[in-house]
């Protein structure tokens, strides 16, 4: 085997962006570095497929075979492999600059500190976190998906969903162990839950369960794109890192089928309408004997237990009572619901006092702007985890 000239740089540690690095040497002519470059890959990282097969590859064009990198495969495991080359390869060629905002997450609460973006269709899992207020990529992961894709809309689908979710509990291999026995090893480092179907899901009549951020079987790296029954699988140090960052009850998962990044200054555009609305939202509602409060939800407004007509019923007697009163508001996240045109979720914390009880409740308000062009809520509900 040639000697190896170039040792990879110490910050390059992270087996993926090692693997990215190579195919940069293939493509510019470097093709004995390459072929060193991913030995080493390989004897650290016996279980990593992907680099497996492209070291085979390079062997042979080292050895003459200058037609070796395969494009397509009849072969659905070599197929599957190929598939997972291209998007870690896109993805690094097309990263997103350090100020871009993503399109479906334009406001991160302070108190969130960390959320969970994940981009199914580039096969990328991105924790955020919140720098006053607009969210930053902290770090980015490869991951799977379900076997037939994305838009779960019922049970056995083996679709992953679309939607905004938040992380619910975390299963360690000792939990997973007692629960599924000897299906436990499916799971590798471990699971995190979510909360899917989560209230806009529900209203819609999506069914299923058990959607879940999890690792991988320990005698391999990663699975390839398109392998779970619904669930995001990612490699098992890949969610030990994870794991460190996020609160099972509070942390954000956003599903989205595709990211566009916008700028700081896009992105301010396009909270300003949803913003306006949402403070005369919070003013008419102080306003005790002002009827303006109910424009501002829609006419198939409707809630597990309300449509528009109980809710109008109930909320009048509810402001009879109550007299003139305000309502603040803070820790507030904003997203453009993923797959829903012109619809918002706003989540946020608002105190509440009544009849002498104080505190506080986190409550999510789907927001959507209807013919009129007027932005109005069409369900709302508290935001719990479960």
């Amino acid at each position: 085997m040639p000697a190896n000239p170039y040792s990879p740089p110490d910050e390059i540690v992270d087996p993926e962006a090692r693997l990215v690095a190579a195919l940069d040497r293939l493509a510019q002519g470097q093709a004995d570095i390459a072929l060193n470059e991913i030995y080493q890959l390989v004897e650290e990282q016996p279980n990593f497929r992907l680099a497996q097969l492209i070291y085979g590859d390079l062997l042979q064009i080292h050895a003459g075979d200058t037609d070796s990198l395969k494009i397509s495969s009849r072969n659905k495991r070599l197929s599957a492999l190929i598939d997972e080359a291209r998007l870690r390869w896109r993805q690094r060629q097309t990263l997103p600059d350090a100020d871009a905002i993503p399109d479906v997450l334009l406001r991160l609460a302070l108190r969130e500190e960390r959320a969970v973006l994940v981009d199914l269709r580039a096969a990328r899992l991105y924790l955020m976190w919140s720098v006053g207020g607009r969210p930053r990529i902290l770090e980015d992961h490869y991951i799977g998906i379900g076997k037939y894709g994305t838009g779960k809309k019922r049970e056995g689908d083996q679709r992953t969903p679309v939607g905004i979710y938040r992380i619910t509990s975390y299963l360690n291999r000792e939990m997973l162990a007692e629960k599924y026995d000897d299906d436990a090893y499916l799971y590798g480092a471990g699971a995190l839950p979510i909360n899917y179907p989560n209230l806009h899901d529900r209203l819609l009549s999506r069914t299923g369960s058990g959607i879940w951020l999890h690792g991988v079987p320990d005698e391999t790296y990663v699975r390839p794109p398109r392998s779970s029954r619904g669930c995001v699988t990612m490699a098992n140090s890949d969610f030990t890192r994870l794991l460190k960052e996020v609160v099972p009850g509070h942390t954000l998962v956003i599903f989205s089928d595709g990211i566009e990044w916008i700028s700081r200054s896009q992105a301010k555009i396009r909270e300003l309408e949803i913003m306006e609305a949402l403070k005369q939202w919070q003013s008419d509602w102080a306003a005790a004997d002002s009827d303006a409060f109910f424009e501002h939800y829609a006419e198939d407004y409707k809630t597990e237990s309300a449509n528009l007509a109980s809710f109008v019923d109930l909320e009048q007697r509810a402001r009879a009572s109550r007299g003139q009163t305000a309502i603040d508001i803070d820790n507030l996240s904003l997203m453009s619901y993923p797959d829903e045109k012109d619809t918002f979720l706003i989540t946020f914390r608002q105190a509440y006092n009544d009849e002498g009880l104080r505190g506080f409740i986190r409550k999510q308000q789907y927001w959507r702007k209807d013919t009129d062009g007027r932005w109005r809520i069409i369900h709302e509900g508290i935001d719990a985890a479960s």
